[in-house]
């Protein structure tokens, strides 16, 4: 007996299905080659589309189209909800590799669905990012990661590390989740080389291919517990979760605590403005990223192994400098320095 096909795998497949054949036409063999299953499959599937959902699949000289489809209802939604969603969309144009057009498009209509004074108040949004080779390189990219993710297909890809500019390395990967960081996306998968979970940028994704090879899901993983195992995007490896003490000085104190940074801060205040931030994780290259941003307005209590790094760092930016001749001094200060009065 044949094992049954996983329904949320079909559901894809189905809905797939009705947006390719709502602008081109393919033969029964094409979409059977295109979605791995047999023939006798896609009639099955033509069998939904027009019983289940109503919709006309028409056959032609040059293949299946589904010639309309039909208009979604309206939805209502309370004020709250809809600035909700104008707030997301505004976030979402901000964040490179969204499609821009469609992206412009919706922001358009939510601004519309606002009461005439509110929407004079909101303004019309943001101009798009600009369609750069690179911005449209990574949309392309991140289309074939999101299809790939959604019928649990194993990709291909040709990456290149950073700090490696001539080296390409191919890796197969299983692709679990895209994740939003900073300026960037990146991709969390488990990598069949190095049999592990690894996190890629995807902009150093130069070539990919989905090879519709099927994964099985690994039920051990979870987005939340891998992301709140470390800070930032990028793992920790083998090393051990650590309790980090940091000490701020004002106006940095100040800053650091109006944000939730992890989800094991513990703040407190100390005389002088100073703040006590205790977190505990594994730390990463990103978390002394972090720290070193803050220059001589943090300490690093522990532990040790982050001070050195701290120290070498610092130790690194003094001798860079030390080599630059320094400004001319008039009366002791250096030229161009303005500086306030007491």
């Amino acid at each position: 007996m044949a094992k049954r096909e996983p329904e949320l795998q079909r559901v894809t497949r189905i809905l797939d299905m009705l947006i390719v054949l709502s602008h081109q036409k393919l033969r029964r063999r094409d979409l059977a080659q295109r979605y791995s299953v047999s023939e006798r499959q896609i009639t099955s599937d033509f069998q939904v589309i027009r019983q289940g959902l109503g919709i006309e699949v028409v056959s032609t000289d040059q293949g299946y189209c589904i010639k309309t489809l039909p208009s979604l209802p309206s939805v209502k939604f309370e004020m709250v909800e809809l600035l909700a969603l104008l707030l997301a969309a505004l976030a979402g144009s901000r964040s490179p590799g969204v499609p821009q057009d469609k992206l412009a498009a919706a922001l358009e209509r939510l601004h519309k669905a606002l009461p005439k004074n509110l929407r004079q108040l909101i303004g019309p949004g943001q101009m798009p990012l600009p369609a750069t080779p690179a911005a449209q390189h990574r949309e392309h990219i991140l289309t074939q990661l999101s299809e790939a993710i959604l019928r649990g297909w194993t990709v291909e890809m040709e990456y290149r590390p950073p700090m490696r500019r001539s080296t390409l390395y191919s890796r197969l990967v299983d692709p679990y989740a895209l994740v939003p960081y900073l300026r960037g996306w990146y991709l969390i998968g488990w990598c069949h080389t190095r049999r592990a979970w690894r996190t890629f940028k995807v902009d150093r994704i130069k070539q990919l291919r989905i090879t519709r090879a099927p994964f099985q899901r690994r039920a051990e993983f979870d987005l939340g517990e891998f992301l709140m195992a470390s800070w930032g995007m990028f793992e920790a490896g083998d090393r051990p979760a650590e309790e980090v003490e940091l000490l701020f000085s004002p106006p940095a104190a100040h800053w650091v605590a109006e944000e939730q940074w992890h989800h094991s801060q513990r703040i407190e205040w100390l005389p002088g403005d100073r703040l006590r931030f205790t977190v505990t994780l594994r730390v990463t290259p990103d978390f002394v990223r972090w720290v070193l941003s803050y220059g001589g307005a943090v300490e690093v209590v522990r532990p040790d192994s982050l001070r050195e790094q701290v120290r070498e760092h610092a130790q690194a930016i003094l001798a860079r400098y030390s080599t630059v001749s320094a400004p001319v001094l008039e009366n002791g200060v250096a030229a161009g320095v303005e500086i306030e009065p007491a």
